[in-house]
């Protein structure tokens, strides 16, 4: 089910897998994308999300103080989700994707308690499959 949607973000919600999708659709200014992230984190909150899917294909670069601002306000609040995956698909802009790639690594740091499980993904598709695989088996290390 859609959420919400505006020019530069869609937002859909899977109540099955309690999976909240965020799907870039454009570049934003810095205070359109500083709502965005505020206003995906409150809906991740009130819908209980377990799983967030990030399709950043058309993202761009992110800007330093928004890096900072995401860093500083957004990711404390982010780790407090306690979600148990996030999938990302790669931004199309490199700058982005090493943006992106940050502020994800830190999410894994052993330091977090309750950190996602992280992966990265070229398709969507492929993103939303992983995203379905139960927890437990998600999360058994591969054979060989």
């Amino acid at each position: 089910m859609i959420l919400y949607e505006n020019a530069h973000l869609r937002i859909l919600y899977d109540g099955r897998l309690r999976l909240l999708e965020a799907h870039w659709l454009g570049p934003a200014s810095s205070d359109e994308f500083r709502r965005s992230q505020t206003h995906l984190l409150d809906l991740a909150e009130r819908y209980q999300a377990r799983a967030w899917l990030g399709d950043l294909r058309r993202l761009p670069g992110i800007l330093p103080l928004d890096q900072i601002w995401l860093e500083q306000n957004w990711f404390p609040r982010f780790l407090k989700l306690g979600l148990e995956k996030l999938a990302i698909v790669n931004a199309d802009d490199p700058f982005s994707r090493a943006d992106v790639a940050a502020v994800a690594e830190a999410a894994k740091a052993p330091q977090h308690p309750g950190r996602p499980d992280v992966r990265y993904f070229n398709d969507v598709s492929e993103a939303r499959e992983w995203v379905s695989t139960p927890l437990s088996v998600a999360r058994l290390p591969r054979l060989g």
